[in-house]
């Protein structure tokens, strides 16, 4: 019986330690924290050579897309931590994409795609 309880409690903590995040604050869209990655993508946005000194602010950034993405190289794993987003400026001369990390974290990276059927607008 000891032994059976061993293996039970064993096995909870082995399922409760895989997960799909790698411990950011992230993980999935429905685990996003909307507000904290608009604040990051606005701030991301505003110091990215695109707007830098161009007198934008936060809530000039709008139609906010933001995708669950995966790496070119490794389609089958699907997403892992990386939101691919897209933005564009309120008066629509400026349009940009970049990667957020599940830490909230902006990346200017390449191979990464966009899941189509994971995204979301957060505006």
């Amino acid at each position: 019986m000891k032994k059976l309880s061993f293996l039970l409690i064993f096995i909870t903590f082995l399922v409760a330690g895989c997960s799909n995040s790698s411990g950011g604050d992230g993980g999935t869209l429905e685990e996003l924290d909307k507000d904290k990655a608009r604040e990051a993508i606005a701030e991301g946005a505003l110091e990215s050579h695109i707007l830098h000194d161009k007198g934008y602010s936060p809530s000039d950034i709008v139609n906010i897309e933001v995708c669950e993405s995966y790496h070119i190289d490794n389609e089958e794993a699907g997403f892992i931590d990386m939101y691919k987003v897209e933005w564009e400026t309120s008066d629509g001369k400026f349009a940009y994409d970049f990667s957020l990390t599940t830490d909230y974290e902006i990346e200017i990276i390449s191979g990464y795609r966009k899941i189509e059927d994971r995204c979301i607008y957060i505006d």
